[in-house]
């Protein structure tokens, strides 16, 4: 195989794996992905990025309790509720207090940063870089851009263009590509992956979403260090 054969295959296993994670994120699993998940080769595939013992109990859970647990993490907003919006881990906003919020601040000038923001700057520059690579990503309506499996979504794209580019031996393309999934992955999604996986496992969200939380962390970063490689 040469060099871009190998990196037109690499570019899909990455899309493959994208794609599947954006599934998981994006609506509560259905039957046949329940199936690819309780496949011994499946979790073979993923040995690398996830310690053995944390599948106990991944995917032996049904559809109809993996359904409400979608809503209770990712939909209904209460005490375990787990935002799927980079903006909620990333944005603040810097308010002022006035007398008439609390007695005495405003004469002291006491700012506090409030977070847990929707559609704050980080939801723009998301939307700004799908633009910018000529990508229009589809997403349900009035759903913000920044939804993490919006976000993955937008990476499998990438990098099936970048295969494509490999195969057509087209080398300045497909590194073009792979520079901007690489500085997409640094700029957006792994700046919150990790806060988003801790609000996962402090839910006590079923095995199923904790081990793909912590597969999802793994592979961004695991998928990072490849493209620095490859620069």
């Amino acid at each position: 195989m040469n060099a871009s054969s190998e990196n037109s295959a690499l570019a899909t296993a990455r899309a493959n794996i994208y794609r599947f994670l954006a599934s998981i994120f994006r609506a509560p699993p259905t039957e046949e992905l329940l199936r690819r998940v309780r496949a011994a080769e499946f979790r073979a595939a993923f040995a690398d990025w996830v310690e053995p013992l944390a599948w106990n109990g991944a995917g032996a859970e049904s559809l109809d309790a993996l359904g409400v647990e979608y809503n209770r993490l990712f939909v209904v907003p209460r005490d375990d509720y787990v935002p799927p919006y980079e903006s909620v881990y990333t944005d603040v906003v810097d308010i002022e207090y006035t007398p008439h919020m609390v007695s005495g601040a405003g004469a002291l000038g006491v700012p506090t940063r409030a977070g847990e923001l929707l559609w704050g700057p980080s939801t723009a520059a998301v939307q700004r870089a799908y633009a910018e690579a000529g990508f229009a990503v589809a997403r349900a309506a009035g759903e913000p851009p920044d939804h993490i499996g919006i976000e993955l979504q937008f990476l499998a794209r990438l990098c099936d263009e970048q295969a494509s580019a490999w195969s057509a031996d087209d080398a300045p393309e497909a590194t073009r590509l792979a520079r901007i999934e690489r500085e997409f992955l640094r700029a957006h999604p792994l700046r919150w992956i990790a806060r988003f996986r801790t609000r996962v496992d402090a839910a006590r969200a079923l095995p199923f979403y904790r081990v793909f939380a912590r597969l999802g962390e793994s592979f961004l970063h695991s998928s990072a260090a490849l493209l620095d490689q490859l620069e």
